[in-house]
């Protein structure tokens, strides 16, 4: 994908000045393109007590089936198995 920018902005990015520690899109009005979509909102849930104890994200293009991930249980108070239940919006 290719972007074609005006010479002010392109100044911009390289620098009259220099390189400077500052980011080159703030002031701007350049909003940089992100992926969207890639991400979604998962709830994780205790493989023992059934409690609903985490909430988190997942990549959906390289997670393939359900998460499941090794976290603390404050129910159990010992560390168990959470699996990927719904996905929340």
């Amino acid at each position: 994908m290719v972007i074609c920018l005006g010479s002010s902005v392109v100044e911009h990015f390289l620098g009259k000045k220099g390189v400077g520690g500052s980011n080159p899109l703030s002031g701007s009005g350049i909003i940089p393109i992100m992926a969207k979509g890639s991400r979604e909102v998962v709830a994780m849930k205790c493989k023992d007590c059934k409690s609903q104890n985490y909430i988190t994200t997942r990549n959906k293009v390289n997670i393939e089936g359900k998460l499941v991930v090794k976290k603390y249980c404050r129910n159990c108070r010992k560390i168990t198995e959470h699996k990927e239940t719904i996905k929340l919006k």
